[in-house]
């Protein structure tokens, strides 16, 4: 019966109180459960550390640590329908060694180029791969100590394409000599110098590309000193077009390839010879800065 008296009692009390104090309490309780999912949504959040959270005098006050990369608390306190006017917050700089965010410090430090990737796993080694110019590579062994949160380096999978390493296969292409019989026909034989060619370039386009490096290359037309110069000069061009037509069907990129047709004032040999190697096209390779275009 006690029990029962005391529960009459209670429910008296509070309906006294919702009824004075009604829209202020729906309010307090209202503004408390808005409080309470802001907090679930920032110790849900990487890289924000709540370390003190409280009611005062009808404010809010929360203080902690934020990475720069984690989420920003106002749009959470906003999704949460709590307005800035209401919370009082203190946010001290810190940076997390959450693998997310220290592999993004890590790239943006780096400027990873085109050809290489990275990532951190949960033991904050950074692994490198793929292939960049011993430059990067260098610098990136140095700077890598710098990245908070890294607490190694592998980079056993990161191939080392350095401007030396263009030259041997610029020789190998400017050695290449694609020989005719009369007119624009390639003499018999010339399929696989033509499919070792095309490999070749096809490496020295990609191998500059990754050192930020463009690529020219001039194809050559020849031919003998038989026949008057205009019409040596216009057999000349015939057989560059006709080259240069051959490697773009095999893949090559057009923009990267000139033909230019020299008659017989560039001879290949100059005994007699040599007139079969002078009806021929050669191959020039010429470098670049990316950024520079080279005319045709």
């Amino acid at each position: 019966k006690k029990s029962k008296k005391n529960k009459i009692i209670f429910g008296i009390v509070l309906g006294a109180i919702l009824t004075t104090f009604g829209p202020s309490v729906f309010f307090y309780i209202q503004s408390n459960q808005r409080w309470t999912a802001y907090l679930e949504k920032l110790n849900a959040e990487r890289g924000i550390v709540v370390t003190t959270a409280d009611r005062r005098h009808g404010k809010f006050f929360i203080s902690g640590l934020r990475d720069p990369m984690a989420a920003d608390p106002t749009l959470l306190m906003k999704a949460a329908s709590l307005s800035p006017q209401q919370v009082i917050s203190r946010w001290e700089l810190y940076l997390s060694n959450d693998a997310e965010f220290v592999e993004a410090r890590a790239s943006e430090l780096l400027q990873v180029p085109e050809g290489v990737s990275i990532k951190v796993d949960e033991n904050g080694i950074l692994y490198v791969t793929g292939a960049a110019s011993a430059q990067w590579i260098a610098e990136t062994r140095r700077l890598v100590k710098l990245i908070p949160g890294i607490r190694g380096f592998r980079d056993n999978n990161l191939i080392n394409i350095d401007l030396s390493e263009l030259d041997p296969t610029k020789a190998k292409i400017e050695k290449y000599v694609l020989r005719f019989v009369e007119g624009t026909q390639l003499a018999p034989g010339q399929e696989n110098t033509l499919q070792n060619l095309v490999r070749e370039i096809s490496k020295l386009f990609a191998s500059a590309k990754l050192v930020n490096k463009g690529v020219q290359i001039k194809i050559i037309g020849h031919t003998n000193t038989d026949g008057g110069a205009k019409a040596n000069m216009r057999l000349s061009q015939a057989r560059a077009l006709s080259v240069l037509s051959i490697l773009v069907s095999k893949g090559l990129e057009p923009a990267n390839l000139t033909a230019v047709g020299v008659g017989s004032r560039e001879p290949l040999g100059v005994t007699a010879q040599d007139k079969e190697l002078n009806r021929s096209v050669s191959f020039k390779v010429i470098l670049s800065d990316a950024s520079t275009k080279q005319a045709p």
